[in-house]
């Protein structure tokens, strides 16, 4: 069992342990996500035999899998107050000192400590929730293997589909930061940019580029993002959208979802992705340019690796903006370029990673790199590579998962007031030493990946020295 999973598995047992009113609602999530587990074998071994399948046949799974998962809240939040009851009669709830002095029972259980351990018990029912494969159940055999194989089944059945359309990459030498995107769109059907979540460098861009898009004849902006969070952002008026980035309280943030902004850092930095989102989606409202969610629905976002998400997304993200721009000409209106805001490992096909999108629509990839000194300069990509490079901000960083770790670190060390509470500290103590190793880790890939191209050296031999021989040691 590895270090991840080990520290899941630890804290899933430890809740079960302490509330033994989550076990049936366990047992059935845990046999929800094996159903959908076995519903995605069951598309793979359709696509092996060679049947059609389709973005369909994953909605259709993945949307049964969140009704069940909807009643399930459903039922837990009924159920709530009668396991804190409970819990309650058994002595399990922290006291807080009694304001009477001079009473004989020094501390009392408030209505605020019965909702500060709701929201411990609700918290614990979320992380069961949100676990990913492997972190809490095993996996079947033909389930790892439907996960492992994902890459080959799914790029197959894209190809199947219609042929992967041209880009068209000419552009002039000289195309500056500033007139890439227009450059492309005039050539393209639209243009794809890849992006690194935890930082709002792609925002940003966007943001600054809108107008110039807006000439170009973009009407729509896909973006990678859940549902929920995007109708809980665009539901604002721009008003409510300038005084979020004026207050930057912590309090909206988690309201709208997003609670990993560090938000020390002013509104215009390009670590703050909730901030720079925020400036994204004012400026696409002021030139009326469209933003479409297209990222998977519910809990079925989360309840797969992600070397099955890589590769299903190619379906389901192309089929969606396909639609879309079907629709639009269905309704009589001309349908224009577009942009496609997306993970990097979405779009660009490395042997890590599984991107098909932009190959399946024709989009030429732009994306962001750090270390580079020059402003307005635009790199060709080389192969299993974006398709062009420019610069990224100073703080800018592209090594694989470090953002999310930086973050979990960051989560990790919040939650130090709790080591002390039994059961708690040796959950914090595993998460603090995963997030380390996650790190050097990254680092260590990363390099490897840069000497590979050859923007680093390669590491500095350094011979051993010779030591003395038995014989030579004898003489002296």
């Amino acid at each position: 069992m590895d270090e991840h999973k080990n520290t899941f598995r630890v804290s899933f047992d430890r809740s079960l342990q302490e509330h033994p009113g989550l076990k049936p609602f366990a047992e059935r999530c845990l046999s929800a996500r094996q159903q959908l587990f076995d519903s995605y074998v069951a598309i793979y071994d359709a696509a092996k035999a060679g049947k059609p399948i389709s973005a369909k046949d994953y909605r259709e799974v993945e949307e049964r899998y969140n009704r069940k998962c909807a009643a399930l809240e459903k039922e837990f939040e009924k159920a709530l107050p009668g396991i804190v009851a409970l819990e309650e009669k058994q002595g399990k709830i922290l006291e807080s000192p009694n304001p009477n002095i001079f009473s004989d029972q020094r501390y009392i259980v408030t209505e605020h400590d019965r909702q500060r351990h709701a929201r411990f018990i609700k918290s614990d029912f979320q992380m069961m929730m949100t676990a990913r494969p492997g972190d809490i159940e095993e996996l079947t055999p033909r389930q790892s293997q439907t996960f492992a194989d994902s890459k080959p089944y799914i790029s197959a059945l894209i190809k199947r589909e219609g042929p992967l359309k041209e880009k068209n990459l000419n552009i002039a030498p000289d195309t500056t930061r500033e007139r890439l995107l227009p450059a492309l769109l005039a050539k393209n059907p639209g243009v794809a940019l890849g992006d690194v979540h935890f930082f709002g460098e792609t925002n940003l861009y966007l943001a600054s580029q809108m107008r110039e898009l807006k000439k170009a004849g973009v009407d729509t902006i896909y973006l990678e993002d859940e549902d929920k969070h995007f109708k809980s952002m665009s539901a604002l008026s721009d008003e409510q959208l300038r005084q979020l980035l004026r207050d930057r309280k912590l309090g909206d943030i988690i309201l709208l979802g997003k609670a990993e902004a560090d938000l020390t850092d002013p509104a215009r930095s390009n670590t703050d992705p909730d901030g720079t989102y925020v400036q994204m989606m004012l400026a696409a409202r002021e030139q009326g340019i469209r933003i479409i969610p297209i990222d998977k629905k519910g809990l079925a976002r989360d309840q797969e690796p992600m070397v099955h998400r890589l590769a299903t997304t190619n379906i389901t993200w192309t089929d969606t903006i396909r639609r879309d721009r079907d629709l639009l000409e269905k309704q009589g209106k001309k349908a224009g370029k577009y942009i496609v805001w997306a993970g990097y490992d979405h779009l660009v096909d490395t042997p890590g990673s599984y991107g098909l999108v932009d190959d399946s629509l024709g989009l030429p990839v732009v994306a962001f790199e750090q270390g580079r000194k020059d402003n307005g300069a635009v790199r060709r990509g080389v192969e299993n590579e974006a398709d062009f490079y420019v610069k990224g901000g100073e703080q800018y960083v592209t090594r694989p998962g470090y953002p999310q770790i930086t973050t979990l670190s960051k989560q990790v060390d919040a939650m130090r007031p709790l080591e002390g509470v039994p059961g708690v500290g040796s959950v914090i103590s595993a998460m603090r030493d995963f997030c380390v190793q996650q790190k050097e880790r990254s680092n260590q890939l990363f390099d490897e990946n840069l000497r590979q191209l050859g923007v680093l050296p390669a590491p500095a031999v350094i011979a051993p020295v010779p030591q003395p021989s038995l014989e030579q040691k004898t003489e002296r």
